[in-house]
């Protein structure tokens, strides 16, 4: 929910600011929107650490992810043209996020029966 406001605000302010003439508006606008959308993408992410979690991460270190992910997402279809950037970053905002989900799921996963000898497996008991 948090991403998709920050994709609409990012949007919002991306559109009519390109219509200048100004060149450093145009580029700070361009750096500007894998930044926007990242805050949002880890705004979310705190949230859900901070109702859904026992852990509670710093904002920082949910924010590192997104922003890399934005930023590649952002950079990749840069060449197509530069009003892409905002869905290129929000293509590699949610693939940062499905990454970073998927390898906490893998770090707590229970081991398979190790330290259960008594499973209704086991043969003879």
């Amino acid at each position: 929910m948090t991403a998709s406001l920050s994709w609409l605000a990012a949007l919002v302010i991306f559109i009519p600011l390109m219509k200048t003439n100004v060149a450093a508006i145009r580029v700070t606008v361009w750096l500007a929107s894998p930044v926007v959308l990242s805050l949002g993408f880890a705004a979310g992410y705190w949230l859900a650490d901070r109702w859904f979690r026992d852990s509670h991460a710093r904002f920082a270190s949910l924010w590192l992810r997104p922003l890399v992910g934005c930023s590649i997402g952002g950079a990749a279809v840069f060449p197509f043209g530069p009003m892409l950037i905002v869905f290129g970053a929000f293509v590699g905002g949610t693939s940062s996020v499905i990454l970073r989900e998927a390898a906490q799921n893998l770090r707590h996963q229970p081991a398979d029966d190790v330290d259960h000898p008594a499973s209704s497996d086991s043969p003879g008991t």
